[in-house]
């Protein structure tokens, strides 16, 4: 997986993804919480940012730590209502493994790296 970073520049640019969607019958899941976790392991501290519409699970950006920073209303067509299209960003979190303490390290000979 590759992101955007916010400060996208054609030197600083890592990449970017178009479109990302999830089967509606596969929601909840766990899906989405697992590519933002792989994510952060790969790309510690990067900031990173996404569009997304009110017509998506933009809650979801939210509850992971997304701030949204800007929202403008479209319409598709002529008809019906419009269409709010927001802008989120964070940095990504450093994910680090965990210390095992000394003591347990020999309780299961379990090698220090």
């Amino acid at each position: 997986m590759r992101v955007r970073s916010a400060s996208c520049s054609t030197t600083t640019c890592v990449g970017e993804i178009l479109f990302l969607t999830v089967d509606p019958h596969a929601g909840m899941s766990g899906v989405g919480t697992a590519l933002l976790t792989e994510l952060a392991r790969r790309e510690p501290g990067r900031e990173v940012f996404l569009y997304t519409a009110s017509s998506c699970a933009w809650q979801f950006y939210e509850h992971r730590g997304f701030v949204r920073y800007g929202e403008q209303m479209v319409r598709t067509t002529g008809k019906g209502p419009g269409l709010a299209c927001m802008l989120y960003a964070r940095t990504l979190p450093t994910i680090r493994k965990p210390s095992i303490p000394r003591r347990l390290t020999s309780f299961f000979s379990i090698r220090r790296r």
